[in-house]
């Protein structure tokens, strides 16, 4: 458990699990994993998913508008789908909630944010707790 976490004062569980990922040229990587999942008392204003943008979201960016952030390296690996897009916008306006969710999605990962949880599944190569932690912070502001 980690003092940065635990400072939100909000249930959450971490497990750890090696996947192996296949990129677009076909090669395969083995990453670790971490997700961490916040359970929240009250629901979030912001209900979203952040993935990686590939060819099925691409394909539904065809009869589905996505949020984009003008932020071309974020809008390019990014894949948005949410029910609140006000909020989900105003909640992508901070350069370290977009660093977070880009850090997380470029390496494999994402961010799902519902009605009662935050799931994180992050790569754990170095210390991520503190911008996890602030996003979480981000969500319950919003």
């Amino acid at each position: 458990m980690s003092a940065e976490l635990d400072s939100l004062e909000i249930p959450y569980e971490q497990s750890q699990a090696k996947e192996t990922l296949e990129f677009g040229d076909g090669e395969e990587v083995e990453k670790e994993f971490v997700t961490t999942s916040f359970s929240l008392v009250t629901p979030p204003r912001i209900k979203a998913s952040f993935t990686h943008e590939g060819l099925a979201s691409r394909v539904a960016k065809l009869f589905k508008k996505e949020i984009q952030v003008g932020d071309k390296a974020f809008d390019d690996v990014v894949y948005i789908t949410t029910d609140t897009p006000a909020e989900t916008t105003a909640f992508l306006k901070s350069d370290d909630v977009r660093t977070t969710i880009l850090t997380a999605v470029t390496e494999g990962g994402n961010i799902v944010i519902d009605e009662r949880d935050i799931v994180a599944k992050i790569p754990t190569t170095g210390d991520n707790d503190k911008p996890l932690a602030d996003l979480v912070r981000a969500v319950l502001k919003a």
